[in-house]
């Protein structure tokens, strides 16, 4: 009986209404939280928007003097360290790589060797190029000889012609003397001059024939060589 009545009375307590003033004083805190609180997210994001970012952290710093130059920057990491333009160079002739002497990473020079190749065609044609280099040099040296005999001869030929003609020369002014005090005759005088003008022309004309004969044989030469 007593439970009954406890309940009896706690029921007939929720039935009880609340006063009007009760539901609006809740409503109007309601309402003042809603407001402060919008106020205050809008103030921190306008306060957020205007923070500048922060700078980076340093680690070290150096002082010093601004100069105009280039800077170097080392970056330490591991890995392989591979070309980014990597140029190609292709071989002139089909080639078997006989041995590496310089690998990858290995500083060369313009000069520097950096493997060996072969090809047993390319070198039977050097080999027959060599041979080929040995019996030009052989006709050349030939040549030579025979067009410098040949100059020779033709100088030896102009020299007995020069003498010839020194002699008849000297014959012609002696024979002049002569015929001065009427020991030979003047017959005689102009057969000497006559041989004397002939020599000089044919040594004139071996003369020639040796600038001639030395310039041929210069274009010759050089067509030789």
């Amino acid at each position: 009986m007593r439970f009954g009545k406890a309940c009896a009375d706690i029921i007939h307590t929720m039935d009880i209404a609340r006063p009007e003033s009760v539901l609006k004083n809740k409503r109007r805190r309601r309402l003042i939280f809603v407001g402060v609180a919008v106020v205050l997210i809008a103030g921190l994001t306008m306060a957020v928007t205007k923070i500048k970012p922060a700078l980076p952290p340093v680690d070290n710093v150096w002082p010093d003097t601004v100069k105009r130059g280039s800077m170097l920057r080392q970056v330490h990491g591991l890995g392989t360290l591979l070309p980014v333009d990597i140029r190609w160079i292709p071989a002139q002739t089909d080639a078997t790589v006989e041995r590496i002497l310089i690998w990858p990473g290995t500083p060369v020079k313009a000069d520097s060797v950096i493997m060996e190749l072969s090809n047993s065609q390319v070198q039977q044609e050097a080999q027959d190029a060599d041979l080929q280099l040995k019996s030009a040099e052989a006709d050349f040296q030939n040549t030579k000889v025979k067009v410098d005999g040949d100059l020779l001869s033709l100088k030896a030929e102009a020299a007995t012609v020069q003498a010839s003609y020194d002699d008849a020369q000297t014959q012609a002014d002696a024979n002049k003397e002569l015929v001065k005090i009427g020991v030979l005759s003047n017959q005689a005088l102009q057969s000497s001059i006559g041989k004397a003008r002939e020599l000089a022309t044919r040594n004139k004309i071996e003369l020639d024939r040796i600038e001639m004969n030395t310039r041929a044989i210069t274009t010759q030469m050089a067509v030789q060589q």
